[in-house]
Formats: structure tokens, sequence, C-alpha cells
């Protein structure tokens, strides 16, 4: 699923299938806009990272509007989503 990346998001990531797996130590900057209005990346916690917090910032400029929903694989396509969060 997806290739793994350092940095900076790779193209094309807009499905389940082409995510960009990442690591929570590295910050991932990419870009959103146009004809290109959704990102995936997959991310995994398993029972040694699974009761840590974990923060995820989302900047933009100018500020959007964003809905970000996190996914379970085990659930099968549900997905757990905050609409209309703003990057301002």
């Amino acid at each position: 699923m997806g290739q793994r990346i350092a940095g900076e998001e790779a193209e094309p990531n807009a499905t389940v299938d082409t995510a960009n797996r990442v690591d929570f130590e590295i910050p991932v900057t990419g870009r959103i806009g146009g004809d290109d209005t959704v990102d995936w990346f997959l991310f995994t916690a398993d029972q040694s990272t699974g009761d840590e917090l974990r923060t995820l910032r989302i900047e933009s400029m100018p500020p959007a509007r964003l809905r970000l929903c996190l996914q379970i694989a085990e659930w099968k396509g549900v997905n757990r989503c905050r609409p209309a969060l703003s990057t301002k």
C-alpha cells in the first residue's frame, strides 16, 4: 500500500491504495489544491505506540477549511471524521 516517504508527500496519494506511509518521527510536507483535493497518509499504531499521544499539525497558505478522517483498517472502510477544520 503506497510508498514510504520521508519529508515530502509523493503523488499520487489520493486513494487508500496509494496512501503515503509515514513515520511519526519525521514531519511531512505536501500540497493540496486545484484538482488535487484528497490526500491519504498511512501510519501504524501498534501495541508499542498505541497508548502514546500524537499531535497532527496542519498548516496552509492561504488558510483553508479541511476535513480530517482517521480510518482503522480492521473496521473495513469505517471512518472517523472531523469536518470543517480551519487552518487559520
